[in-house]
């Protein structure tokens, strides 16, 4: 008796191990037969189009490849845009370095915080590298990226013995429905003896890509703040610019990098580095760095950037009318202008003017409108009625008492501008 249920064991063992081995060489065979048939492609989610916004997806490279992983469902994010098919992805296949997806399935990116040769690139499994979305309205999206550089064997750097605290980084993506985006960057560290880069201007292609040009064009801004960096790549123009004075340095490391991404996969895409961006920080203590950049996608015209980038270094004067309303401030971390309204949740009627000129140009601004609630909106521009989805675009952040209204509005103008934001009573926070 005791001699047949051990033989029953042994079965039952012998049949899951069996079981596992067949997963293990159909896994394997599939895997070599995307590759045979030549159809490896990093994935950016389906083609074409889409409703605005931040998408929590599972994004597959191979089933070899995606077999390695301890993820669960939902890990990716990516911001899909109505206007054509660019996308900003956050992928682990990446240690999520967000890359922009552009015309012939070229990814492009400006890389992260890098302190001598410690970074995100080599946290291969993401053990410190997560992305969360923190906002997603019609209106824009807020993503929080946290990671920690770290070295070629995985491990943290710079230990503060008296904390015990090693180098983390916080970057915040705030996007704009037409692709622009301010990159908020504040290094955690108390070594600040180490060299870092926050900026590597990074091409990814796939095999059969490989003769993929970009070239990196410096220009100056209109004022005498500011710098900008624009990569020419086939169809679209990736651009940077910083509110300090900022250098472009050489490339980083110029011939194929073929550790990264997709670590361990049988075969990889190329990646290149073309250049890094180096620029002043514009709030600095004894534990932390702080960096904006503006980055977005442009169709080549220069002259479009440069308005763009003067409007958020140079942003026109704005009034605000109404007996509940206080302007702030405008926050260039946001790209948008700050109000409140002091009657939490019931606001009035508000009533802007912007004053553009050829020296602060308007280009797509953005407000936010603290304690508006979830009040609906009734917009006109200039007396005349706005239409919702063309001309402007709203959405609400929850806050822990009354949401805030986020408003963008696709409008450019060097003259002033009038904005009327009416309240549609009867909805409830």
């Amino acid at each position: 008796m005791i001699r047949v249920l051990c033989d029953c064991r042994l079965s039952l063992r012998g049949a899951k191990i069996l079981k596992e081995l067949m997963l293990l060489i159909l896994v394997y065979v599939a895997g070599q037969t995307v590759l045979a048939e030549g159809g490896l492609k990093l994935p950016c989610g389906p083609d074409g189009p889409s409703r605005f916004g931040a998408y929590y997806e599972n994004l597959s490279f191979s089933l070899e490849w995606d077999a390695s992983w301890r993820i669960g469902p939902k890990a990716d994010v990516v911001v899909r845009f109505d206007t054509g098919n660019q996308r900003l992805v956050f992928w682990h296949g990446t240690n999520y370095i967000p890359f922009w997806v552009i015309n012939e399935n070229i990814w492009y990116s400006d890389g992260a915080v890098v302190r001598e040769e410690a970074g995100p690139y080599q946290d291969r499994i993401c053990r410190y590298s997560f992305v969360s979305v923190v906002e997603n309205s019609d209106a824009r999206v807020v993503i929080r990226w946290r990671y920690a550089p770290v070295d070629k064997h995985g491990k943290l750097i710079n230990t503060n013995p008296m904390t015990n605290w090693n180098d983390w980084v916080d970057e915040f993506y705030t996007i704009y429905p037409d692709t622009t985006c301010v990159r908020s960057i504040r290094l955690h560290s108390t070594n600040w003896d180490q060299k870092f880069w926050c900026q590597q201007s990074i091409i990814v292609s796939h095999p059969e890509l490989t003769s993929v040009k970009a070239e990196v064009t410096e220009m100056e801004t209109t004022s005498d703040k500011g710098h900008i960096k624009i990569v020419e790549l086939p169809g679209i123009n990736p651009f940077h610019a910083v509110s300090a004075n900022g250098e472009i340095t050489n490339s980083l490391i110029s011939e194929a990098w073929a550790d990264w991404p997709v670590s361990g996969a049988a075969q990889k895409p190329e990646c290149r580095f073309l250049s890094s961006f180096i620029w002043e920080p514009y709030e600095e203590d004894r534990t932390s760095k702080s960096w904006l950049m503006l980055v977005g996608l442009s169709d080549g015209i220069e002259d479009d950037v440069k308005s763009l980038v003067q409007s958020w270094l140079s942003a026109p004067k704005l009034d605000v009318s109404g007996k509940d309303f206080l302007f702030l401030d405008y926050d260039a971390g946001e790209k948008a202008y700050q109000i409140t309204c002091e009657k939490s949740g019931k606001p009035s009627p508000l009533n802007l003017i912007i004053h553009g000129s050829s020296i602060s140009p308007i280009v797509n601004p953005a407000f936010v409108v603290k304690g508006w609630g979830r009040n609906e909106v009734i917009v006109k521009i200039n007396d005349k009625p706005a239409t919702n989805g063309m001309d402007f675009r709203y959405g609400f952040r929850k806050t822990t008492t009354v949401s805030n209204l986020i408003l963008w509005f696709q409008l450019k103008s060097e003259k002033p501008v009038s904005i009327e934001v009416q309240p549609v009573s009867g909805q409830k926070e």
